[in-house]
Protein backbone atom coordinates (compact mmCIF):
# COMPACT_ATOMS: atom_id res chain seq x y z
CA UNK A 1 0.00 0.00 0.00
CA UNK A 2 1.43 3.66 -0.60
CA UNK A 3 1.75 6.06 1.74
CA UNK A 4 -0.44 8.58 1.91
CA UNK A 5 -0.08 12.16 3.87
CA UNK A 6 -1.37 12.11 6.92
CA UNK A 7 -2.45 14.94 9.96
CA UNK A 8 -0.12 13.75 12.57
CA UNK A 9 -0.79 16.93 15.00
CA UNK A 10 -2.75 20.10 16.17
CA UNK A 11 -1.93 22.71 18.39
CA UNK A 12 -3.14 25.73 19.69
CA UNK A 13 -0.88 26.73 21.96
CA UNK A 14 -0.22 29.18 24.41
CA UNK A 15 1.92 32.69 23.57
CA UNK A 16 5.57 32.28 24.98
CA UNK A 17 6.94 30.09 27.14
CA UNK A 18 9.88 27.36 26.51
CA UNK A 19 7.86 25.76 23.51
CA UNK A 20 5.14 23.49 23.51
CA UNK A 21 5.56 19.72 22.00
CA UNK A 22 3.58 19.09 18.97
CA UNK A 23 4.45 16.16 18.23
CA UNK A 24 6.62 12.82 19.14
CA UNK A 25 7.98 10.53 16.46
CA UNK A 26 7.53 6.91 16.50
CA UNK A 27 9.07 5.99 13.14
CA UNK A 28 10.42 8.03 10.25
CA UNK A 29 8.44 10.94 8.78
CA UNK A 30 8.63 13.54 6.09
CA UNK A 31 6.61 16.50 7.12
CA UNK A 32 5.55 20.09 7.22
CA UNK A 33 4.04 22.24 9.21
CA UNK A 34 1.40 24.19 8.75
CA UNK A 35 1.15 27.92 10.71
CA UNK A 36 -2.29 30.03 10.54
CA UNK A 37 -2.34 33.29 11.93
CA UNK A 38 -5.99 33.25 13.50
CA UNK A 39 -5.53 37.10 14.18
CA UNK A 40 -5.30 40.52 12.54
CA UNK A 41 -2.34 41.36 13.82
CA UNK A 42 1.47 39.84 12.88
CA UNK A 43 2.69 37.18 15.26
CA UNK A 44 6.05 35.41 14.93
CA UNK A 45 6.63 31.64 14.95
CA UNK A 46 9.54 29.37 16.06
CA UNK A 47 9.25 25.42 14.82
CA UNK A 48 12.45 22.87 16.01
CA UNK A 49 13.39 19.55 16.40
CA UNK A 50 14.95 17.92 19.19
CA UNK A 51 16.47 14.91 18.10
CA UNK A 52 16.05 11.78 19.66
CA UNK A 53 13.86 13.62 22.21
CA UNK A 54 17.07 15.95 23.94
CA UNK A 55 15.26 19.72 23.95
CA UNK A 56 18.84 21.25 24.89
CA UNK A 57 18.81 24.62 23.01
CA UNK A 58 22.42 23.98 21.62
CA UNK A 59 21.07 20.61 19.84
CA UNK A 60 17.89 21.87 18.29
CA UNK A 61 17.57 21.52 14.54
CA UNK A 62 15.11 24.85 13.62
CA UNK A 63 13.23 24.57 10.81
CA UNK A 64 12.02 28.23 11.76
CA UNK A 65 13.28 30.54 13.84
CA UNK A 66 11.32 34.77 14.17
CA UNK A 67 9.44 33.44 11.56
CA UNK A 68 6.67 36.42 10.13
CA UNK A 69 3.59 34.88 10.30
CA UNK A 70 0.97 37.15 8.15
CA UNK A 71 -1.95 38.51 9.51
CA UNK A 72 -5.05 36.39 8.89
CA UNK A 73 -3.14 34.01 6.70
CA UNK A 74 -1.24 30.81 6.61
CA UNK A 75 2.72 29.58 6.13
CA UNK A 76 4.31 26.01 5.39
CA UNK A 77 7.33 24.77 6.17
CA UNK A 78 9.24 22.92 3.49
CA UNK A 79 9.28 19.49 4.06
CA UNK A 80 11.75 17.93 6.63
CA UNK A 81 12.58 14.43 8.11
CA UNK A 82 11.61 13.20 11.81
CA UNK A 83 13.39 10.35 12.85
CA UNK A 84 12.32 7.87 15.64
CA UNK A 85 12.08 9.19 18.85
CA UNK A 86 12.42 12.51 17.15
CA UNK A 87 10.37 15.37 19.18
CA UNK A 88 9.05 18.11 17.76
CA UNK A 89 8.32 21.62 19.54
CA UNK A 90 6.73 24.69 18.32
CA UNK A 91 6.84 28.28 19.96
CA UNK A 92 4.42 31.11 19.05
CA UNK A 93 4.54 34.59 20.05
CA UNK A 94 0.63 34.89 20.38
CA UNK A 95 -2.30 32.74 21.44
CA UNK A 96 -3.89 32.97 18.17
CA UNK A 97 -1.05 30.80 15.93
CA UNK A 98 -2.64 27.41 14.86
CA UNK A 99 -0.22 24.51 14.10
CA UNK A 100 -0.91 21.63 12.07
CA UNK A 101 1.61 19.14 11.64
CA UNK A 102 1.16 16.64 8.16
CA UNK A 103 3.40 14.47 7.05
CA UNK A 104 4.16 10.95 5.64
CA UNK A 105 5.56 7.49 7.68
CA UNK A 106 8.55 6.88 5.97
CA UNK A 107 8.34 2.89 6.88
CA UNK A 108 4.59 2.53 7.46
CA UNK A 109 4.78 1.71 11.02
CA UNK A 110 3.24 4.57 13.12
CA UNK A 111 0.22 7.06 12.78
Amino acid sequence: MPASIKRLAISNPAAGGAGTKVFDSDSEYLVSVIVTNKDEDVATFDVWVAPNGVNDASGRGYISKGQYAPPANSFETFRFPLNTNDDLYVLASTADLSFTVVGVDQLGLGA
